[in-house]
């Protein structure tokens, strides 16, 4: 479920993914469409940006179906399972799906849709297409992107994977963050997985979701896991952890008290929702 502006009716819809493989879209509390995209349960859902401003929505499936449509049609779908080269051991489950920015060797920012999977594989798509695909150090389950190390100081402890070229301009390319199923955190820049790990838990991972606050130069990163509390990294460091009654199974991040800055919404697995505010001495 994701609440975000497609039909530019309403201020806010609804876009809401189910176990039978339709989508809703409602707007101003009416069903404006729906669309049957799988046979399977939607397991994931984003809404992607490109540079024009134009929206689409995609959605993966249980059965390795990524697609993206509109309010009303379907843009392309790719099914994952039918596009790998290499032989794999059983088939493809899509673990974790984001969309993102990048910037490629000529200076040209481009929409890209990350998809992990259970083959510890990362397929770079654009526009229904695979252009890259990276192998990841582990089962990559969570993934999230921002700001999290200053450019400036980017060194390259890293090894080129995959085909794409990683000379485009760092202060001006997304950072993303890939959370493993054993707990370590890695950092994918410019189309390289770092060798070192960025950060880890001692549990698995659930969510990863970023956090800008103003007094910081770099993105907070605030993670949850198999663990009640979710645990907060400041450039890899661990700056403090916060105890909640059960295990974190959703968080977002908004200002819901309009004062400027952004709050942490929590909803655990005892179905109880807390909001905090963090600040950084």
């Amino acid at each position: 479920m994701v609440v975000h502006d497609v039909t530019k009716f309403y201020d806010q819809d609804l876009i809401v993914a189910d176990s039978l493989g339709m989508l809703t879209i409602f707007c101003n509390q009416q069903i404006l469409s729906r669309q049957k995209l799988s046979n399977g349960a939607i397991s994931h859902l984003q809404i992607r940006t490109d540079q024009t401003g134009d929206l689409a929505i995609v959605t993966s499936d249980e059965f390795g179906i990524v697609c993206a449509s509109k309010v009303s049609e379907e843009l392309w779908k790719i099914n994952l399972n039918n596009k790998c080269t290499k032989e794999l051991k059983g088939e493809i489950i899509v673990k974790s799906l984001l969309s993102v920015d990048f910037v490629d060797q000529h200076g040209h920012k481009s929409c890209y849709v990350l998809i992990s999977d259970n083959m510890k594989q990362i397929f770079v798509l654009r526009d229904g297409s695979i252009v890259n695909l990276l192998t990841a150090p582990g089962v990559i389950v969570a993934m999230c992107k921002g700001s999290f190390v200053n450019s400036n100081i980017l060194g390259y402890q890293a090894q080129p994977n995959g085909d794409i070229a990683r000379d485009s301009d760092p202060p001006e390319n997304t950072q993303v963050l890939l959370g493993t199923e054993n707990g370590a955190i890695y950092f994918l820049h410019n189309f390289t997985i770092s060798v070192d790990e960025y950060a880890r838990v001692s549990q698995p991972i659930l969510d990863l979701q970023p956090l800008h606050l103003p007094d910081c130069s770099s993105d907070l990163v605030l993670c949850s896991g198999y663990y009640n509390a979710i645990t907060v990294f400041l450039e890899g460091r661990k700056i403090c952890q916060y105890t909640t009654p059960d295990w974190v199974s959703t968080m977002d991040i908004a200002d819901t008290d309009e004062d400027g800055t952004d709050e942490i919404i929590l909803g655990c697995k005892d179905n109880t929702i807390q909001i905090i505010k963090l600040s950084i001495k």
